[in-house]
């Protein structure tokens, strides 16, 4: 018996992409041709914790099944002859162990073979951006500062206002102290906000099928850029007006 398993992670499903997929592992099914045991076809697609779609037996077309926004993709196909096991489990936010197709046979060769097609069809499916979970380590204190740096010149305004402070000329010192103390106070709506993104606009696997409206993840991703352009780009300019202002009136 062999047994050998596709993880799959970081790729953004279409309809055709699951329509080519489903295609290709349902052909592996064959109806059953002993009266005494009953070759299963099991495919199930959530679209909420509510509604599920199954089906026992390969359709003509997968697509029809496949336009509608999806929660949660399941297909268990179990042959006696030829022998052969087949399951393919999908679901965004759920870990790479999870999502996963497996394939299982005393026929190696079947197996090694269907692996490797089946590989090759995920080549195709597009992959989803890890740039913010690989480089999240040096990305999140620097979005720390630009988004304390505000909060820091407020306090520092306040601080001059009821005189718990007195202006200094502007130098280096200076200048790395405010900083300092913007990182401190970004540090937590920082971590906070690059979790939030990580984890709710790249799961690791994303559905775009239905209408482009329920694309949660997509349209997630829009409203995060817009804040992230917010976010940088205000406190970005603030900060290099205060450099240049600094060394001009040094």
């Amino acid at each position: 018996m062999l047994t050998r398993r596709i993880p799959i992670r970081n790729r953004i499903f279409t309809t055709s992409d699951l329509a080519v997929l489903l295609k290709q592992l349902a052909g592996y099914y064959q109806k059953s041709k002993r009266e005494y045991r009953e070759n299963t076809f099991r495919l199930s697609i959530s679209e909420d914790a509510h509604t599920t779609t199954s089906v026992d037996s390969p359709p003509k077309s997968f697509e029809p099944l496949l336009n509608s926004s999806i929660h949660h993709l399941r297909l268990r196909i179990s042959c006696d002859v030829p022998d052969r096991d087949v399951e393919f489990t999908i679901s965004p936010g759920a870990n790479s162990w999870t999502n996963c197709i497996e394939l299982q046979s005393e026929d190696e060769d079947w197996v090694n073979l269907a692996y490797n097609n089946i590989s090759k069809l995920l080549t195709k499916v597009r992959q989803q951006s890890t740039f913010i979970k690989r480089h999240g380590i040096w990305l999140s204190p620097l979005l720390a500062v630009l988004i304390g740096w505000p909060i820091a010149q407020l306090f520092y305004f306040l601080l001059l206002k009821f005189g718990e402070a007195h202006e200094v000329h502007w130098n280096w010192a200076t200048f790395g102290q405010h900083i300092f103390f913007s990182e401190i106070f970004g540090i937590l709506p920082a971590n906070m906000l690059f979790s939030y993104a990580t984890e709710r606009g790249f799961p690791g696997i994303e559905f775009q099928t239905g209408p482009s409206h329920t694309w949660k993840e997509f349209e997630l991703r829009r409203k995060l850029n817009f804040l992230f352009g917010v976010l940088i780009l205000g406190p970005l300019g603030s900060l290099i007006y205060e450099i240049y202002k600094g060394l001009a009136d040094h």
